[in-house]
């Protein structure tokens, strides 16, 4: 089991959090609960406000700071900060550089992040038979090669981050089993998959898309907002393409951040629609080959026509 963190680390962590964001209570008493040892950092990085903190390198600078006096605890439990040297199955990267050794995932792991100032210019590795479930690419991180081409390697799902202007930067990867499902937000980059033929056939697409069968805490469809979830994917991909229209229209655009974001990886929320309008959406997926696959799409689905009631 890691090691428990000093209260008095935990407090200085829950004070800066505090003095960021003082209306997150709920994020506040989830961290008071839950941020007991070195191996809940990560998820305290990620659970309440990822997007607020993931990119923004002083904030996050100064709540590693609060356990520097452990550093050799945060090791321990697969977290560095401001390192620079090769690393071996990490759970969590800060403002480090790896000097061209790169990272090796030798032993199946749930989740890697890797946030901040960090420049990866080795490959990252996955062992034969060796499942990373879940790789963050933060938005102000530039990576080499993602290497999976071992026997039954695998990356579970890669996410390119793009935020404040700034995006995420991997090179591509070589696979021999395969990246399963891959999310590079618009103005992220991500070079795909180095080993496939573009003359292959994309095959790959979402499954299940609707905007109304989102699980119940999904947000609903309002004047001006409406959920596209769908419920999976078929075939290996590197990047969903989310466009919509209005009905009346033929012209497809390409959503991003001005439009809505995701709320979740099969989620993404449009919130500067017009009311009481119909509108298309379908998304597409590009095959590690940089082939198109077929478009799923929903079709004339309206906002609501009734507009909020204005406060005062």
């Amino acid at each position: 089991m890691a090691n428990a963190i000093p209260s008095g680390q935990v407090t200085a962590f829950i004070n800066i959090i505090k003095a960021y964001n003082p209306t997150d209570i709920n994020y506040v008493n989830w961290l008071s609960t839950n941020l007991v040892y070195f191996s809940d950092i990560p998820t305290a990085l990620f659970y309440s406000i990822p997007d607020d903190i993931t990119w923004n390198i002083p904030l996050l600078t100064q709540l590693m700071a609060c356990f520097s006096a452990n550093d050799s605890d945060l090791q321990a439990a697969g977290i560095y900060v401001s390192k620079n040297t090769s690393y071996t199955n990490p759970v969590l990267l800060i403002n480090s550089n790896d000097e061209g050794g790169g990272i090796s995932i030798t032993s199946s792991q749930t989740s890697l992040g890797i946030l901040g100032n960090c420049t990866i210019t080795g490959n990252l590795t996955i062992s034969s038979s060796v499942t990373l479930g879940y790789l963050y690419v933060g938005s102000t991180v530039k990576m080499n090669i993602l290497n999976s081409s071992a026997s039954n390697a695998n990356i579970g799902q890669l996410w390119i981050r793009y935020l404040q202007g700034l995006g995420g930067y991997v090179s591509g990867a070589i696979v021999g089993s395969s990246i399963s499902n891959a999310i590079v937000d618009t103005g992220a980059y991500y070079g795909g998959i180095l080993n496939d033929s573009p003359l292959n056939t994309c095959s790959a697409s979402v499954t299940g898309l609707t905007c109304s069968a989102y699980p119940a805490n999904f947000p609903v469809i309002t004047h001006n907002t409406i959920p596209l979830y769908w419920t999976g994917t078929t075939g290996t991909y590197i990047k969903l393409v989310i466009q919509y229209k209005k009905s009346s229209s033929s012209i497809w655009l390409t959503a991003d951040d001005t439009v809505g974001n995701y709320v979740s990886p099969t989620c993404f929320m449009f919130t500067t629609l017009d009311h009481d309008t119909y509108y298309d959406f379908q998304v597409i997926a590009i095959c590690t080959n940089g082939g198109y696959g077929t478009p799923a799409q929903v079709l004339a689905v309206t906002t609501n026509s009734i507009l909020p009631t204005p406060i005062g």
